[in-house]
């Protein structure tokens, strides 16, 4: 398993399902972006069975993203399901997850909830109930690296 497959697991295992409250999201709630106070964008919404993601990344990025999202949360349910550690009637919940473009953006998001954008590719924040990520690929050190790499090759 990836160490971002890892991440991602880790990452649901928190939030999946899981309210403070104890209470259903109501159909009406906003979506995550605007719901935060979110700056930047223009941020889209795209609904799946499991997740609600706000992102202003590219429809490709995103399927990526939602692949490894999918795998996970099928890992974490069959774990979860092995221990009876998730109520069955909180699946119904859709996980928010915020998915930037920009690791700028990321960060800035990250600085607001106390998180350490520089060694993280994602978190889950329990006080909004939301998953965090932002486009690996687009981070500035990380763009230096596949340039070196490629340069290898």
């Amino acid at each position: 398993m990836s160490s971002s497959m890892g991440f991602i697991l880790a990452t649901l295992f928190a939030g999946v399902g899981c309210r403070q409250d104890g209470a259903a999201a109501p159909p009406e709630r906003p979506p995550p972006h605007v719901r935060l106070g979110v700056a930047g964008g223009p941020f889209r919404v795209h609904r799946t069975e499991h997740f609600v993601v706000s992102h202003n990344t590219s429809t490709t990025v995103l399927r990526g993203l939602l692949n490894r999202l999918d795998r996970a949360y099928e890992a974490v349910m069959k774990f979860a399901d092995a221990r009876s550690l998730v109520d069955p009637a909180r699946r119904a919940i859709p996980l928010e997850v915020l998915f930037f473009d920009s690791y700028e953006e990321y960060a800035a998001f990250a600085r607001t909830r106390g998180e350490s954008a520089e060694v993280t590719a994602g978190f889950y924040h329990s006080r909004d109930n939301v998953a965090v990520f932002y486009n690996t690929l687009n981070r500035p050190d990380v763009g230096n690296l596949m340039t070196i790499d490629m340069g290898r090759q």
